[in-house]
């Protein structure tokens, strides 16, 4: 049973630092959110049980010179968690027998593109252990995080689908109903939120920036929403093949984490601690801080989406409330599993 006064904190904490209104939320929010590891929260918070959103929370500025609340359609780049995304890209050719994990992955770069050894196998560049920023390093041995091996998945889904990135994933989002998400710069499209990043104890406007321009590894603009469509999507079985689904939701590296070593499949973090399955991903760019978690066994999602990029030399205070709101999730979800 939760206290009021732990609801109380825990609402409290959501709200710390910002000065537009804030969304109530649609039922009691989950226990366990630690007000010690906050700090000023800009953003949007949603947990959903299935397709319906049981707790949303908005607060912040979409735009601060007019004084534009943060609500819960607002868009937001989310980063890294675009990798999940360029995985399920990749593993659809895949299943379509177009592509072999095991293949060397300069077979289907373009000719004269990057000069990836032969011992580089796609697999590799999924699950971060291609060692390509690794001086030295052997393929498969270590997970070695890279942003450019998944620009360069990118490559390869638009060599193997003959169609830019930009327009493969538009495919797969409309297939998904997700209406509000685009890889960021795709024509007629609105953008994000108005970004600003943590520096000298201030926040700058971010007007562009270059992290956002590379599709693949993390320029993808999505909402809260979607993103619950998307989990929906991706581990409802509509995306992959069974066989496709379980090469990305098997670990096969190890990552070291805030959270401790997790798992780490294609495009995803896994995570078994507590008994609790767990996939998830996170984001941190110029302008924006994203997380986006998925636990099967209830079909429970949280999405955390920032547009602002808190100090970088603290990570630990820069995903606070994402990660309190996420122990808080687990925390009910352990509750849930108490006889």
């Amino acid at each position: 049973m939760v206290s009021s006064r732990r609801l109380m904190r825990l609402l409290a904490v959501l709200a710390l630092g910002a000065c537009a209104p804030a969304a109530r939320s649609r039922q009691p929010a989950f226990a366990g959110f630690d007000p010690a590891a906050a700090r000023p929260f800009s953003g949007v918070a949603v947990v959903a049980q299935g397709d319906d959103v049981v707790y949303s929370h908005a607060s912040g500025y979409a735009d601060r010179d007019r004084s534009v609340p943060l609500t819960a359609d607002s868009r937001f780049v989310v980063g890294s968690v675009a990798k999940q995304v360029t995985a399920a890209l990749l593993m659809q050719q895949v299943d379509g027998g177009r592509i072999d994990l095991d293949a060397p992955a300069a077979r289907y770069l373009p000719p004269g593109g990057a000069p990836l050894a032969p011992a580089v196998k796609v697999r590799h560049l999924l699950d971060h252990t291609s060692a390509i920023e690794t001086p030295g390093g052997q393929p498969g041995r270590a997970f070695a995080y890279s942003n450019r091996g998944y620009d360069l998945l990118g490559e390869i889904v638009e060599r193997v689908t003959g169609a830019p990135f930009g327009a493969a994933a538009a495919r797969l989002f409309r297939a998904c109903g997700m209406t509000r998400t685009a890889v960021f710069g795709a024509a007629g499209d609105a953008g994000p939120v108005a970004g600003f990043e943590e520096a000298d104890g201030r926040l700058v406007p971010v007007e562009r920036a270059p992290e956002w321009e590379h599709g693949a590894s993390a320029g993808i603009v999505s909402t809260a929403g979607d993103l619950v469509r998307w989990n929906r999507c991706l581990h409802g079985g509509r995306v992959l093949s069974a066989a496709g689904y379980a090469a990305m939701t098997t670990a096969s590296a190890a990552r070291p984490h805030r959270w401790g070593t997790l798992g780490y499949g294609f495009g995803l973090q896994l995570s078994s601690e507590d008994g609790i399955v767990e996939f998830s991903h996170g984001g941190y760019v110029p302008g924006f801080v994203a997380t986006l978690a998925y636990y099967p066994a209830s079909g429970r999602t949280l999405v955390v989406l920032e547009n602002v990029s808190w100090r970088a030399d603290d990570m630990a205070r820069a995903f606070a409330p994402h990660d309190a709101l996420r122990e808080a999730v687990r925390s009910e979800l352990r509750g849930r599993a108490r006889p």
